[in-house]
């Protein structure tokens, strides 16, 4: 009986948990039945707003697992929706027996989420029910994970993540703590990215029991929030972290620190909502990159380096009823210009809508800005005023994208004011530019006076040049009303004036041209249509040094087209040249076209590309009316810095190179040319070939007039060579012939050959002339080729006068164009170098022929000459000749011209003058001595006896009586003085030369003492003379300035030999 009480048992057991597993299997199936989950959706939209669906739900109850797919929520009403691709949900089952929900390792896979923008209705607060706050109590989030996330907050913003991970539960002590973790977030508005992180957590502990029924229900909350790579506003910050604390509604972030370009920026803040008190500050103690100020801007580059501190407090979060104060001192350095330092300085003040800022500084380089102003919220009013002295305009005009704005530049001195709300706005800017204007274009003075509303833009500036105004302008933009989703239209209005401009103040750097302007433009219309007229004309001028005595043009113009007219050329040594016909620039959206023919003779049709800066010639032909044969055309492209293909052919008559006068003295004949450029414009290749026929060419820069020129220059690549090059230069001629090599647009290296007979030319101007005979070569590589051969010289004068007042202010001569010229050819020498005929120096020192064989080696820079030089002749000195007895011509270190020392006799009388000549001959020093029966003279004696034919001593001897001596001293004087003045003013280049005879009867002591008077006006305002006494032992010498300080008053300073000092104002006017 008890084993089957046993059995009855066991089968109830057995029937019993096959009962329980068909009761708890026929429920899984039940619940996992698709009719099953519509009914429950049908349950769900029947007691909520929402829409919701469902396509598959799986409940695995021994695995603790629940999935549902596909599901979706929309709110009819707000246009709400909520997608999500999947969800798989695993539980803990023991926790469910206590009534606690733990999750673990749960996925939520695409989370779709649309919040289009709703009406802003005020809301009462609502309270927080305990029962949800016990559910919350009774939650374990333990690694729970959402993928893909995609929030769109209505059509313009958005936030995705690619991975959100949660996790929430409860310490053993009651307290809750949060973990919250964002992979690969991203926030956009209006497709624009303003913010990414690699990695952004939140870590916090709560009391769910401090929580409060109203929003937003936190009181007690503790954490640190920590970055990882953030991106926001494109600023790179590598970290971030802060400590976060919010109890009794205290919010408090503290310890906020990014690290930008391995730079903290630090700072910290804290708000009561409970007084609504608040104050922060915010530090940057050294400047990190940012790649713009606040947002992008489409019109300007902010991008630099930031630096400063703000720090600010107040009270009240409605910005209308808020009072508070703010210190904001912040330096910025632009990337395009990191080594200027502008620095922002302000106070800042608001009070119930009124911000007002004081005492603000703008210091950009040494210039300063000060500005005040204030925003005023409640009444929608900006009122700004500000005023600069001396600020760079580059500074500014620079950081613009636009490419002419930034050729604005200039210091400039201004006072503005900004006043208005939206688009009811006036600004007023009224300064001074000086030495700006649009590079490379520069002006000296332009005054300005800018205007702008939210209808007009306007600006009137006037030109000033010395003083005087030589130009105006105004400038008119009007903008039309605003159409969806177009630009504002958009008109302009223009007229300039210039009057007598001086061109080459503005023009005569950057485009070589000078002269005076007189003109007028006139534009108007819509931006894209405008159109204008204008006429100029400019005369006695240059362009690029090619001289034009008038200049004349009118032209209409369009946004696409300009088009010349009624040109005139009248350059100097031609004729005046009437343009027939018309020149047109056409404007392309990359490109602009010049073409036309404006001249039978001229056919012009040339573009360049602005982004490449390729020139290309498609025609370009000039072909002259009289001689059918004489046409030169070019074709191809060049490119400034880049590559060549240029090809230019034809017969050229050399006349037209007259106008470059600065270059060519006369240029007459024709000549061949086929030529090509290849390569790059820094280093070009040639080809092809120059031939002249019995052409004549004079450059300017040596006298040397070549007649009948004949032979050929032949081009190969980087060789040039010389065939047969032949020209008579007046009765002589030359040749020359061989090759040279080229680089980098410089000659590399030569092999040449240079022969002549009787050629005469002029090296340094009319003061050297020559007649030479040479056969001389060039070879080796530049700058120090090897130069050797030998050189005869026929015939040569040397007549360059010498200067005493030269030697007396000491000469300044400019040697930097010798220099260059020595850098780029300063060859070795080997050159036998003599004389077979006269060889002369004539000038106001003598007539000294040289006789001379010499052997010059060493360098040009520094020769060393060996050989001998024989010194015959006379040398002048106060009307008297002089022979030389002995002398001789050297080259010394380091004069760079020849040396001289030469010594001449003269008997006057029963004495004997010598004269000592030596120095540099373009500055030589003269001594005088002399010897007499009764032995040496001293030097009073021997200018005594040059100027009078007698020395003091014959004086004394030979008078008579006082009224003999005062006659014969006046009337000697007053004849030498006469006689003597002028050759010797002009042989000294002295302004006064006087001697004065002193009266024996009022003159103190034994003897009447007379004086020598020298002078030289230096210049238009300062005198010099000096003075000496010629008769007395004790002679003394006087030297007196005298100089103009204005026309009437006179400023005059002595000196005597004694240490007498003098000084006196002289008033001096005339009368009438």
């Amino acid at each position: 009986m008890k084993r089957s009480r046993q059995r009855q048992i066991a089968r109830t057991l057995v029937f019993l948990m096959t009962g329980i597993l068909f009761f708890f299997g026929g429920s899984v199936w039940l619940i996992n039945r698709p009719a099953t989950l519509r009914y429950l959706l049908s349950f769900l939209n029947s007691k909520s707003p929402w829409n919701i669906e469902a396509t598959h739900m799986v409940w695995t109850p021994w695995r603790n697992h629940l999935s549902v797919k596909e599901i979706a929520l929309s709110h009819p009403h707000k246009g709400q929706q909520l997608r999500i691709e999947k969800i798989d949900l695993s539980y803990r089952f023991l926790p469910l027996l206590r009534g606690k929900l733990s999750i673990d390792e749960s996925v939520i896979q695409g989370v779709t989420l649309e919040l289009p923008p709703q009406e802003k209705k005020e809301k009462k607060k609502t309270k927080l029910e305990l029962k949800k706050l016990f559910l919350l109590q009774n939650i374990a989030l333990n690694n729970t994970r959402i993928l893909n996330i995609d929030i769109h907050f209505g059509k313009k913003s958005r936030f995705t993540t690619q991975e959100m991970r949660i996790a929430f539960d409860r310490t053993f002590l009651g307290k809750n703590w949060l973990r919250i973790g964002f992979d690969e977030l991203h926030l956009f508005s209006a497709e624009h990215e303003i913010l990414t992180s690699e990695r952004l957590t939140l870590k916090a502990e709560t009391e769910l029991e401090r929580w409060e029924p109203t929003f937003p229900y936190v009181n007690d909350l503790t954490g640190e929030v920590e970055g990882l790579n953030l991106l926001l506003e494109g600023t790179d910050i590598q970290k971030t972290s802060a400590q976060l604390k919010y109890s009794d509604q205290i919010l408090t972030l503290s310890s906020l620190s990014l690290e930008i370009s391995e730079n903290i920026l630090s700072g910290s803040c804290k708000a009561n909502f409970t007084d609504e008190t608040f104050g922060g500050e915010l530090t940057i103690p050294k400047a990190v990159h940012i790649p713009h100020l606040v947002k992008p801007l489409e019109v300007m580059d902010t991008e630099g380096l930031l630096s400063g501190k703000i720090s600010f407090e107040g009270r009240g979060f409605s910005p209308l009823q808020s009072t508070g104060k703010a210190v904001v001192d912040i330096t910025h350095r632009f990337s395009r210009a990191a080594d200027r330092e502008n620095r922002v300085t302000t106070s800042v003040s608001w009070e119930k809508g009124l911000v007002s800022f004081r005492e603000g500084l703008i210091r950009a380089g040494e210039s300063e800005t000060s500005f005040h102003g204030s925003l005023d919220i409640s009444h929608q009013q900006i009122v700004f005023e500000g005023n600069g002295k001396k600020f760079p305009l580059e500074y500014f005009f620079e950081q613009f994208r636009d490419p002419h704005l930034k050729l604005l530049f200039g210091t400039a001195d201004f006072a503005g004011t900004f006043q208005g709300w939206g688009k009811k706005f006036q600004a007023h800017v009224e300064g001074k530019v000086h030495d700006g204007g649009w590079k490379p274009i520069a002006a000296e003075e332009l005054h300005v006076l800018f205007e702008a509303s939210y209808d007009k833009l306007s600006v009137q500036g006037t030109i000033v040049q010395n003083g005087k105004q030589t130009g105006d302008a105004i400038f008119a933009l009007l903008y039309g009303p605003k159409k969806e989703n177009q630009p504002r239209p958009k008109k302009i209005s223009l007229q300039a004036h210039i009057e007598n401009y001086d061109l080459g103040a503005s023009l005569g750097t950057p485009f070589a041209l000078t002269g005076e302007a007189t003109g007028d433009i006139e534009l108007s219309g819509p931006v894209t249509q405008f159109s204008g007229k204008a006429a100029v004309k400019a005369t006695a001028g240059t362009w690029y040094k090619i001289p034009y005595d008038v200049i004349s043009n009118t032209f209409t113009l369009t946004n696409k087209q300009i088009v010349f007219s009624n040109m005139a050329l009248k350059a100097a040594r031609l004729q005046e040249r009437q343009f027939s016909a018309q020149l047109v620039l056409d404007f392309q959206k990359e490109s602009f076209r010049l073409h036309g023919t404006p001249i039978p003779e001229l056919t012009l049709d040339l573009s360049r590309e602005n982004a490449s800066g390729i020139w290309t010639f498609r025609q370009v032909s000039y072909a002259s009316l009289l001689q059918k044969d004489e046409k030169v055309s070019a074709h191809g492209t060049i490119q400034k810095d880049g590559t060549l293909n240029l090809s230019l052919t034809g017969l050229v008559n050399l006349t037209l190179l007259n106008p470059i006068s600065h270059l060519v003295r006369e240029a007459e004949g024709k000549a061949t040319v086929d030529l090509k450029l290849r390569g790059l414009a820094s280093d070009p290749l040639l080809f092809g070939n120059i031939q002249f026929h019995q052409a004549l060419f004079s450059p300017r820069f040596t006298r040397l007039r070549m007649e009948n020129i004949t032979g050929s220059l032949h081009f190969e690549g980087k060789s040039i060579q010389m065939k047969d090059i032949h020209a008579t230069v007046e009765d002589g001629h030359f040749s020359l012939k061989g090759n040279a090599m080229h680089h980098n647009a410089t000659l590399e290296s030569a092999n040449l050959s240079f022969s002549c007979e009787s050629l005469t030319f002029r090296p340094q101007g009319l003061d050297l002339r020559l007649t030479l005979d040479a056969d001389v070569t060039l070879q080796g590589r530049f700058p120090s080729p090897f130069l050797k051969g030998n050189v005869t010289v026929i015939d040569g004068r040397y007549s360059k006068n010498f200067r005493l007042i030269d030697s007396i202010q000491g000469r300044e001569e400019d040697e930097s164009a010798e220099e260059e010229t020595m850098s780029t050819l300063n060859p070795t020498l080997a050159l036998r170098v003599r004389n077979s005929g006269e060889f002369l120096i004539r000038n106001n020192i003598g007539d000294i022929d040289l006789r001379f064989d010499l052997a010059v080696t060493g360098t040009r820079k520094k020769p060393t000459v060996n050989g001998v030089v024989d010194v015959a002749g006379t040398i002048h000195y106060l009307g008297l000749k002089f022979d030389i007895t002995r002398g001789f011509l050297e080259f010394r270190e380091p004069y760079a011209t020849p040396y001289l020392e030469v010594t001449a006799e003269r008997e006057i009388g029963a004495s004997n003058v010598t004269l000592f000549l030596r120095g540099e001959t373009e500055n030589l020093s003269l001594d005088l001595s002399g010897t007499s029966p009764e032995g040496p003279l001293n030097k009073k004696d021997v200018l005594s006896l040059i100027a009078f034919g007698f020395t003091e001593e014959d004086r004394r001897s030979q008078r008579n009586d006082i009224s003999q001596e005062r006659l014969a001293s006046k009337v000697l004087s007053s004849q030498v003085s006469s006689v003597l003045q002028r050759p010797i003013s002009e042989f000294t280049s002295l302004d006064v030369f006087r001697l004065e005879a002193a009266d024996p009867a009022s003159s103190t002591g034994s003897r009447a003492i007379s004086r020598v008077y020298i002078g030289k006006q230096v210049n238009d305002r300062l005198k010099m003379d000096f003075s000496t006494d010629i008769n007395s032992e004790n002679a003394t010498q006087t030297v007196k300035a005298e100089y103009s300080i204005i026309d009437n008053i006179l400023l005059t300073g002595s000196r005597s030999s004694n240490n007498e000092f003098g000084a006196r104002i002289t008033l001096r006017f005339r009368s009438r």
